[in-house]
């Protein structure tokens, strides 16, 4: 290299040394999408774009509308890779990914509890940065967050009300859809102590799984929203279970059973009603299909499919019947990096969808009332 060609060269080193920092120090807009960077490995968050595209028009297309709200799918946070995923089936098809270590939007801190509700927005109970986190797609588009919250675990909506486990501070909050900082209500009771999964059934009524083996836990069932006394609630503790120890993480409800995942004895569990009627138990300590290590997630599909986030063996296990050789397993290693230690898993919500609002009438439409009425 002659000196002409080095003076080029420290020229163009010391604009880019001069340009760098002021680029980088740009906040990403909260409001926008966040778009994927193909320049980074998959293990990295998609970083927020200096140059997103907007978010829709409220006066945009039904087809551009439907684009913009959650997949129908499998939807996975992967705590220890601080991301959460996409899947639209078991076997990894159409995998998106969002997240890194971090605090900026599109970047997780061991999330926990992941949510779809009716409308579609997805929820993510983002556990070591204290706060709940609301999107329109997995690709971080219209990222809105709330703080304050105490290693919250579990998350859910309706569509109306947001429902957090406050996991830190022993307690249940309700707010509204749109995620305003002051809560509609707040559930505090010795019952509800270390709430960790929410689940919401077809009739809006709220389960929390709470408790820690030892002492041991329970799922409580709020039965009426309004009731922040406890006096309506039912509460299962594990009655007619073959092994001691009871300390369920996630659950699901279909045609009136209630299943668990209990990783203080690793297994599924499945009861009739909150007396325990037909208990039954699948697993043990173990990473043959069948046996689990550390089951803390638990999803269901619309066609009664079980999701199993069995994290101690980095998986998710598709429960598909009795038969464990039947079941089916993601560990994503094949597609990029590996699921690690996930903790909840999500496919469908059994919640209605809201009606849709009604559009305002004009006035000059309305039909005129005859004379004499």
């Amino acid at each position: 290299m002659n000196n002409r060609q080095r003076g080029l060269f420290c020229g163009l080193a010391l604009v880019l040394a001069c340009l760098l920092p002021e680029l980088s120090a740009q906040p990403a807009p909260a409001d926008q999408p966040i778009v994927p960077n193909p320049t980074i490995p998959e293990t990295a968050s998609p970083t927020p774009s200096s140059s997103p595209s907007p978010s829709p028009s409220p006066k945009a297309s039904p087809q551009a509308k439907t684009a913009d709200v959650a997949e129908a799918g499998i939807y996975i946070s992967d705590s220890g890779n601080h991301r959460i995923m996409y899947l639209k089936d078991i076997n990894g098809e159409g995998r998106k990914v969002l997240g890194r270590p971090g605090h900026e939007p599109g970047y997780f801190l061991s999330p926990a509890q992941i949510w779809v509700d009716p409308t579609g927005k997805i929820f993510v109970a983002d556990r070591d940065n204290n706060r709940i986190v609301r999107m329109d797609q997995i690709t971080g588009l219209g990222w809105k967050e709330l703080g304050g919250f105490n290693h919250p675990e579990g998350v859910a909506s309706r569509g109306d009300e947001v429902y957090v486990a406050d996991t830190g501070n022993n307690q249940v909050l309700v707010y509204d859809g749109e995620l305003k900082k002051t809560p509609l209500r707040t559930y505090k009771d010795p019952r509800l102590d270390h709430p960790v999964g929410l689940w919401l059934d077809q009739n809006k009524d709220l389960y929390v799984t709470c408790g820690q083996d030892p002492p041991g836990g329970r799922v409580v069932k709020l039965v009426d929203p309004a009731d922040t006394t406890g006096a309506k609630w039912e509460v299962y503790e594990g009655q007619n279970l073959k092994q001691l120890g009871f300390a369920p993480s996630g659950m699901v409800t279909n045609n009136r059973q209630l299943w668990m995942v209990d990783p203080a004895a690793n297994r599924l569990v499945r009861v009739d009603n909150f007396q325990g009627r037909s208990a039954r138990e699948w697993g043990g300590y173990g990473n043959n299909l069948g046996k689990f290590r550390n089951p803390v997630g638990l999803g269901m599909s619309k066609d009664g499919n079980l999701y199993v986030a069995d994290s101690g063996n980095d998986r998710i296990v598709e429960v598909t019947g009795n038969d464990p050789k039947e079941w089916h397993v993601y560990v994503g290693n094949h597609e990029g990096v590996g699921l690690r230690n996930p903790t909840s898993v999500f496919s469908w919500c059994p919640v209605p969808a809201p009606p849709p609002p009604k559009e305002d009438e004009d006035p000059k439409k309305r039909p005129k009332k005859p004379k004499g009425t």
